[in-house]
């Protein structure tokens, strides 16, 4: 079923021929990565057409986006064939994940995607990115914080959220003030399929802060 939704959607038999591909190597090395949870017509629509439906309104051709604990390459992977012009560096601490992504990267020979090892608040990538986003690694508060450096001033935090993506915006107040994060609204997707998404975006607007992102063992401890 969402196959054929993301192959009308597509209207490209190459990009398609692509997708198809990758979603051949999540299938065949899944075990072996630990990649997902999703099966089959899951994988179709929990990351390939939720990924190009949320991003495909979003102004990111000739631009640098930063992809915070990719995983299997969700949603990076599909914005990246289908979008050749942007340019995407996943940041993902996990090695076992990034050889997977290393053998997507050449099988789907994308060129403009960037793997990195590391955790994203000890990244030395900093005011490097026009965008930041994140599908299903931590809470909003968490995202906001170990993103912010990564940002150039005027950057934009596109993150894909569900249901509770309300309630983390209540519990993110305290950080969006001390850094400055604009919200600049929640994009409801809700139509898409019979999950409930939503895209969270917001800008930075101040320079990056002394002592922010901390350590991940304070960020765990501490909660702002």
């Amino acid at each position: 079923m969402f196959k054929e939704k993301v192959k009308n959607f597509i209207k490209n038999p190459l990009i398609f021929k692509k997708l198809e591909k990758y979603v051949f190597f999540i299938e065949k090395y899944n075990k072996m990565f630990n990649l997902t949870g999703f099966l089959g017509d899951q994988i179709w629509e929990s990351v390939i057409y939720e990924s190009l439906i949320i991003f495909d309104n979003k102004t990111l051709k000739n631009k640098n986006l930063a992809d915070i604990g990719s995983g299997a390459g969700f949603p990076s992977v599909p914005i990246a064939i289908l979008n050749n012009s942007l340019k995407i560096t996943i940041i993902e601490p996990l090695l076992k994940r990034t050889k997977f992504l290393e053998i997507i990267k050449k099988e789907l020979n994308l060129e403009n995607l960037t793997i990195r090892v590391e955790r994203a608040e000890n990244s030395p990538l900093i005011n490097t990115f026009d965008y930041v986003t994140a599908r299903a690694v931590a809470p909003l508060r968490v995202l906001l914080e170990i993103s912010h450096n990564l940002l150039k001033l005027e950057g934009y935090f596109l993150f894909p959220k569900g249901p509770k993506v309300f309630e983390e915006m209540k519990e993110s107040t305290k950080i969006i003030k001390i850094l400055n994060i604009k919200k600049l609204k929640i994009e409801d997707f809700n139509e898409i399929n019979s999950i409930q998404n939503y895209l969270w975006i917001g800008k930075k607007t101040q320079n990056n802060i002394e002592g922010f992102p901390r350590k991940w063992n304070k960020i765990k401890k501490k909660v702002i």
